[in-house]
């Protein structure tokens, strides 16, 4: 599958979370709602390009012919975890953890409690981060990217396991419900996680002045 060619470029994004529900009315007017799927919606726009980095840019979103193709699209912002601390969450892979062991999460799940985050890989050193509400995760054996939706408000801990620092924190609630089950050991990324996306509309747009600057702006919703 392609992937966009540099993400870094945008520095403004709205997300929008769909919902696709089926509503029903009973005969005594009671209202029924089914919940179907949920997808992140993106919204970006990038900031002045050149000339060059427009052209690099271009062809890439003509071949794929509108909505019709699905490629992937790194998030481009920092987690809100990375404001707070000065650790480097790019090169780290972390398991999902409590009571000193990795674990799984089945299908449906929403929350996991005496949560952890633990660095099974690789060394962090001595420092210690912690996740928020509204940071994006992503499951290795997942398409579908997650949202924090709560959890303590000191956050849920990255636990470094090489040093033992950090330790469980309460609990994780993930939104939306997990699509598929997280087995034992799965990696989660926890820094600018690939969205599985396509193009929303067969027309995209892009803005130029007298300068020579071009500017992208593009809607994406994710496709898995």
């Amino acid at each position: 599958m392609a992937s966009f060619p540099d993400t870094s470029i945008f520095n403004s994004i709205e997300i929008a979370d769909q919902r696709a529900e089926i509503g029903n009315i009973d005969a005594s007017g009671k209202t029924y709602n089914r919940f179907l799927k949920q997808r992140w919606q993106l919204d970006v726009q990038s900031i002045p390009l050149t000339t060059a980095q427009y052209q690099s840019i271009y062809p890439f979103l003509v071949q794929q012919n509108g909505e019709s193709g699905v490629f992937t699209f790194q998030y481009p912002l920092n987690p809100m975890s990375t404001k707070e601390d000065s650790l480097d969450y790019s090169s780290v892979n972390y398991k999902l953890a409590r009571n000193g062991t990795t674990d799984a999460l089945t299908k449906g799940s929403t929350s996991y409690s005496n949560a952890y985050l633990s660095d099974t890989v690789n060394n962090l050193g001595t420092g210690e981060g912690k996740l928020y509400s509204h940071d994006f995760i992503k499951f290795a054996n997942h398409s579908k990217v997650y949202k924090i939706a709560g959890a303590d408000s000191s956050g849920v801990t990255l636990f470094n396991a090489n040093t033992g620092v950090g330790s469980p924190s309460g609990n994780l609630n993930i939104y939306p419900a997990l699509v598929e089950d997280v087995p034992i050991d799965t990696v989660i990324t926890v820094y600018r996680p690939n969205f599985k996306v396509r193009l929303i509309g067969d027309v995209q747009s892009f803005e130029t002045d007298i300068n020579g600057k071009f500017e992208i702006k593009m809607s994406l919703v994710e496709d898995y």
